[in-house]
């Protein structure tokens, strides 16, 4: 009997501890009291200008909608986990979306009694409309006859036809299977440079460069991939790979001048 009794608590503490495995949190603070959505999801009611949420998937990635306070403007970014049992620090800039400022161990971070907490459940009403309320520039036009449509894009065009699905997967293998950085970054150049008629999706660029390790690497690539770029206006998206602020600058300074 004393068997079966410690059988089943080793077995209770194994499923314990694989419900809670892989569990981070995210605190995000702004200047301007906002709402957020996470896959669009609504995620709380009011304005806040803290809100930690936690129970979070590492390693994982959520598409945030943000709202702001007395304002028509809804920045769209990208909530990355990066390591598990960590808290993310975020802050919100109306202009850059989130920015990840750093990373600390859940036991050690001590919240503000104001902190709005959530649990992430994946279960929620819409926040945000499908309305965007952007400016769209009615007056341009694409220099191609015959482009790709892609869905709610109307920005300035660099290239006519996207890539497919099974291209961007022979890049990705072909970088993965580098093992030094800077061959992944030749590798990755090459590939790009040998097609017909390259002509990348921001999102699939971010695909490959979330291949790389380091800070530099990416950058470089974001920079080289500028000229092989269909949606030339979501080209912004790519600041939220970095991890440090002065990458996002530089990157944020570079498509200005390349504009």
């Amino acid at each position: 009997m004393n068997n079966i009794f410690k059988y089943l608590f080793v077995l209770l503490s194994f499923i314990a501890k694989t419900l809670s495995y892989g569990q981070s949190s995210a605190l995000l603070s702004s200047d301007i009291p906002f709402k957020l959505s996470l896959n669009k999801l609504e995620q709380h009611q009011n304005f806040e200008t803290q809100i930690l949420i936690k129970d979070l998937q590492f390693n994982n990635k959520y598409f945030a909608e943000i709202a702001f306070e007395n304002d028509t403007t809804i920045k769209r970014s990208t909530l990355y986990l990066l390591d598990d049992g960590f808290i993310h620090l975020y802050s919100i800039d109306k202009e850059k979306g989130l920015q990840l400022n750093k990373m600390q161990p859940d036991p050690t971070y001590t919240l503000s009694v104001k902190v709005k907490t959530i649990n992430y459940t994946g279960k929620a009403l819409p926040l945000i409309s499908e309305i965007d309320t952007a400016k769209k520039d009615t007056s341009y036009v694409p220099p191609f006859e015959e482009y790709y449509k892609l869905d709610d894009y109307t920005g300035k065009i660099g290239c006519p036809f996207p890539i497919k699905e099974d291209e961007l997967a022979e890049v990705k293998r072909i970088v993965i299977a580098e093992n030094l950085e800077d061959s992944k970054l030749e590798k990755a150049k090459i590939n790009i440079q040998e097609m017909d008629s390259a002509c990348v999706l921001v999102e699939q660029t971010q695909q490959i460069m979330l291949i790389f390790e380091y800070e530099e690497t990416k950058l470089d690539f974001a920079k080289f991939m500028y000229q092989y770029t269909f949606d030339l206006e979501n080209y912004k998206i790519l600041s939220e790979v970095f991890n440090f602020e002065n990458s996002m600058e530089e990157l944020l300074l570079f498509i200005k001048e390349e504009d």
